[in-house]
């Protein structure tokens, strides 16, 4: 037997490669011809079938429901402030600031008090009340064209005794609710010996609605009711621990101040640098809210009389609780309400309790933070 050579390979090695190489084309062919066929139309071959899917369940979220609207309601104070203003027709009462009138009865009970020049620096009060009562109210004393305004603003029942000639011309003139202690008998005004004329003209509450009731006036109020505020606050962060205003100087001058108390968030009522005290029991005034309101001013006669242009616009300050804002305010005409408003524009709301209300002149600088 011949031997193989190491280099040579067998013969039937190429016969299976060209085998091998036929079956592999006609392999490949076949495939070809199969993928035609598939794609010839009327072809029996079968698509697979699509798969089919099962409804899926998706959970969705039930939206949150709306926060309720937050409803503020008024708070205890807030709504017996404005009640004591619902009771009926408010009482104006003209009240002596002289320094033989002083203290005076009543101002502790009062909602409002506004101080005004009369003449010659020196100032008058005009309280406001409601209800009955039969504690003292005094000094009282005459009549002012722009004191006058105030008590229209509010169809108030304007006491005084006496008055300016232009201030008679107006309670004529407008038609005011008025009771006089000139006209009105010694029940209704009468004059205590513990002070001087014309320093010592008094009355109550009940004797004023007595006459009211004799000349029928209406009893029910028509008129808006000041805004308090429904949480006291204080009106922004400016400081305004104390406030002095200085009409007229001297030791029986007149000289109104506001001290701020933290403990009771309210403001000890200050003259002349002493604490107000009312006559009743001596009892100090504190206040909760003070208006300044700045108004033009001028002489007209030769008594010093003077004209206070308190309608229009102008400019001034709001204080309660230890803050203070700039604030403008506004009165169309006499009768027309004053409102008082933010620099923004908005109407303030008073915190619930005494309000003074200080008319100054122009010329009148407030001294701020310095003491009462």
């Amino acid at each position: 037997m011949e031997r193989l050579s190491d280099n040579v390979l067998p013969n039937n090695f190429s016969v299976r490669k060209k085998r091998s190489g036929k079956l592999v084309t006609l392999s490949l062919w076949v495939c070809v011809i199969a993928a035609l066929v598939g794609c010839t139309p009327g072809s029996s071959v079968a698509e697979p079938e699509a798969e089919v899917q099962e409804p899926v369940e998706v959970s969705v979220p039930e939206p949150e429901p709306e926060p309720e609207p937050v409803v503020e309601l008024p708070s205890e104070d807030s709504q017996t402030w404005t009640a004591r203003w619902l009771i009926d027709r408010p009482v104006f009462v003209m009240m002596d600031n002289h320094a033989g009138a002083r203290p005076q009865s009543g101002l502790k009970e009062a909602l409002f008090v506004y101080e005004m020049l009369a003449e010659g620096n020196i100032t008058r009060y005009e309280a406001v009340f409601t209800g009955t009562g039969d504690y003292e109210v005094g000094p009282i004393r005459s009549a002012r064209p722009y004191f006058i305004n105030r008590a229209l603003e509010y169809d108030g029942l304007y006491v005084h005794v006496g008055g300016s000639p232009q201030a008679f011309n107006d309670l004529s003139k407008l038609k005011v609710a008025d009771i006089d202690g000139l006209s009105a008998g010694r029940n209704i005004f009468w004059r205590r010996s513990h002070k001087k004329i014309p320093h010592n003209m008094y009355s109550t509450l009940n004797a004023i609605r007595k006459d009211a009731d004799r000349k029928k006036y209406r009893v029910e109020p028509e008129f808006d009711v000041p805004i308090y505020a429904k949480t006291a606050a204080p009106p922004s962060e400016d400081q305004a621990g104390s406030v002095r205003l200085v009409y007229r100087q001297g030791s029986s001058g007149y000289a109104s101040g506001y001290l701020y108390d933290e403990a009771l968030k309210a403001y000890s009522r200050q003259v002349n640098g002493a604490p107000h005290v009312d006559e009743l029991d001596n009892t100090p005034l504190m206040v909760t809210n003070v208006i300044i309101q700045t108004v033009r001013t001028k002489t007209v006669d030769n008594e010093g009389r003077l004209v206070m242009d308190d309608v229009g616009s102008g400019q001034g300050w709001y204080m309660s609780m230890g803050a203070r804002i700039p604030i403008q305010w506004e009165k169309a005409d006499r009768r027309a309400q004053t409102i008082y408003k933010t620099e923004e524009g908005t109407a303030i709301q008073l915190n619930p309790g005494v309000t003074w209300i200080q008319v100054i002149p122009q010329w009148l600088e407030p001294v701020w933070n310095e003491g009462a």
